[in-house]
C-alpha cells in the first residue's frame, strides 16, 4: 500500500513538472520597446508551448511605414528565449539589473 502511494505521487509530481515546464518563460510575454529607438518594439507572446515574437520597425525603404514581421521562438535549457529567424538562431534574455530584454545588440524596456 505505501508502496502504491509513493509510485502514485512520484506519478503526479511528474506530470505536474511537466506542465511547469510548458509554462516557462513567462517573463518574457508582453510588449517591449528598443530604448535606443522608440519606433521599433517587440511583442511576445505564448503560442501553445512555443512563442511567436513579433517585431514591429520603420521600413528601411519607405521611412514613414512601419514594417512588423514575426518569429517563432522557444525558451531553451538555461531559460533564454531563442528566436528562429532565416539567418539562423537570435538569443534573448532578461537582464537580472535592469530587468530589460537584452539580444542581438539590442535592449528593450517592458512597457506593459
Amino acid at each position: 500500500m505505501k508502496f502504491s502511494k509513493i509510485i502514485v505521487s512520484a506519478f503526479a509530481a511528474a506530470i505536474l513538472a511537466g506542465c511547469g515546464a510548458a509554462q516557462g518563460g513567462s517573463e518574457y510575454v508582453g510588449k517591449w520597446q528598443n530604448i535606443k529607438d522608440e519606433k521599433v518594439s517587440e511583442v511576445i507572446e505564448r503560442n501553445g508551448d512555443q512563442f511567436l515574437v513579433s517585431e514591429t520597425a520603420p521600413s528601411l525603404t519607405h521611412a514613414r511605414t512601419q514594417i512588423t514581421s514575426r518569429a517563432a521562438a522557444t525558451i531553451d535549457k538555461n531559460g533564454v528565449l531563442v528566436i528562429s529567424t532565416g539567418l539562423g538562431n537570435v538569443a534573448l534574455k532578461i537582464d537580472k539589473t535592469t530587468g530589460n530584454l537584452t539580444g542581438h545588440g539590442t535592449e528593450y524596456k517592458r512597457v506593459n
